[in-house]
């Protein structure tokens, strides 16, 4: 949907984030080394959000990238079984939406980790959306929203 909308989309399986040729990290770099971007958003679901923190930190400490935004859909940790509860430390903006029913899935983040100048959104789509889970978290028209909005926001205009 995102593509659809105008925004430059790279669309990327978790398991590529660190097994060579490790192309979601080779293509953010060569963006901003190549293509003059100068803002981006990493976005990821289920383990892909666990891979979303993984890649943030590792942009920042093998290139010195800091990603803008980075948004968690359910997350669980990269190559794991348990919820990503980790803020990136390198990001200036997280969002977060997690559902709190039973097995697989993603939870909340300790709101004291941000860094000052840094912001955290998190949304527990139980409270207004009794009947997700996991398998349809990514699907939704109001989540995708939100993450427009916001990427409107904390990458277009800060």
């Amino acid at each position: 949907m995102l593509y659809e909308t105008g925004w430059d989309v790279l669309a990327f399986d978790e398991e590529e984030v660190d097994d060579p040729p490790d192309v979601p990290f080779t293509e953010i770099v060569n963006g901003h080394e190549n293509r003059f971007l100068d803002a981006h958003m990493i976005m990821g679901y289920s383990q892909g959000g666990g891979a979303v923190h993984d890649l943030i930190e590792r942009l920042y400490d093998e290139e010195d990238i800091l990603t803008r935004m980075g948004v968690y859909i359910d997350a669980v940790d990269h190559d794991g079984a348990f919820p990503e509860n980790d803020w990136p430390d390198v990001t200036y903006y997280l969002l977060n939406f997690y559902q709190e029913y039973e097995g697989f899935r993603g939870g909340p983040i300790d709101t004291n980790e941000p860094l000052p100048g840094t912001f955290m959104d998190q949304i527990n789509v139980t409270d207004t959306l009794p009947t997700i889970g996991h398998t349809e978290i990514d699907q939704l028209q109001g989540i995708f929203d939100i993450i427009v909005d916001q990427l409107d926001f904390y990458v277009v205009f800060r």
